[in-house]
């Protein structure tokens, strides 16, 4: 048996998409649509869902594109020689798929990342010698990365302070804890001033993540 108490709330309806994101998503399909997305403040903006519906070659890329949305990679897989995104905002959100690097990154998805980054890959082309100068994710995480996997090699440039198997930096700020879960690292993190297998430096927390090269560790904040 169980109490039910009196339902308060308004409802009204919402469209599902088959990756259980409310509203009609915006498809794309191509890397010109993903350009025009990312630069149409209408429909990079918080609220939206785009959703990527083919594997798609970036070729030559900015890397100063900012995220607003959540952009649904749809399990494909985005192949690029550059960073992808400069900046992800609070409202950002990055999921389901893959970052295919195929030569020298600073990182793979983001510069700063300030929403979250869910279940995405970071992989190497094969017969590349692809590898981070920073960290296989984002250089600085202020939001959540969560059940992401990387299989690109880090070489920290001998300037950086910090490099890491995921992100260089996971730092709290403005009340908002930076948290880095459920990830894995499948190559090796080297160079730089300091480092870690998953996080070079982090104040918040860094939990129930592999790094395949060495020891498991947990941090709380």
């Amino acid at each position: 048996s169980a109490y039910v108490e009196d339902w308060t709330e308004e409802v009204t309806n919402t469209i599902c998409d088959d990756y259980g994101n409310a509203g009609e998503p915006i498809k794309i399909a191509n890397r010109e649509e993903l350009i025009s997305f990312l630069s149409d403040e209408n429909k990079n903006k918080a609220g939206n869902i785009a959703l990527v519906t083919n594997n798609i070659d970036l070729e030559t890329w900015p890397e100063d594109y900012d995220l607003q949305c959540t952009l649904n990679l749809g399990g494909c897989t985005l192949e690029s020689n550059h960073r992808f995104l400069r900046t992800m905002g609070n409202a950002a959100s990055l999921q389901n798929g893959t970052i295919q690097i195929g030569s020298a990154v600073d990182a793979a998805i983001a510069s700063t990342n300030q929403g979250a980054i869910e279940d995405v890959r970071v992989t190497v082309a094969q017969q590349t010698n692809a590898y981070a100068t920073r960290a296989g994710a984002v250089i600085t995480n202020y939001g959540t990365i969560s059940r992401c996997r990387s299989s690109l090699k880090v070489q920290g440039d001998r300037n950086a302070a910090f490099v890491g198997g995921i992100a260089a930096t996971s730092l709290s700020a403005d009340s908002k804890t930076a948290i880095i879960d459920g990830c894995t690292v499948s190559n090796s993190v080297k160079g730089g001033t300091k480092g870690g297998g998953i996080v070079g430096q982090a104040n918040g927390y860094v939990t129930n993540n592999t790094f395949e090269y060495g020891i498991t560790l947990l941090q709380e904040k």
